[in-house]
């Protein structure tokens, strides 16, 4: 299946591409989807998608198909075409 992902903010530059198609498998969860990109992308974009104990950092907003999800309280399989968007709010004044 393609799935799309957006990357916006630190996270673009951690993933070092503003998007990009990927080939997922049936049944993949978007959380999972989320682990595979940061071992793909390394430590950088790791720490900005994940905490301690590998949930998900409270500051990731994550968009599925331009609506707000939740990845840690319901698993979210995937769909071909799916559109992710990932953003890392901006900090600083």
């Amino acid at each position: 299946m393609n799935v799309t992902i957006d990357y916006v903010a630190q996270i673009k530059s951690a993933a070092g591409t503003d998007h990009e198609t990927v080939v997922v498998p049936a049944g993949m969860t978007l959380k999972a989807l989320l682990a595979e990109r940061a071992g793909h992308f390394g430590e950088a974009f790791s720490t900005l998608v994940f905490g301690a104990g590998g949930a998900n950092r409270p500051s990731l907003i994550v968009a599925l198909n331009d609506e707000q999800v939740d990845t840690e309280t319901t698993p979210i399989l995937l769909k071909e075409g799916d559109c992710l968007t990932l953003l890392t709010p901006m900090a600083g004044g």
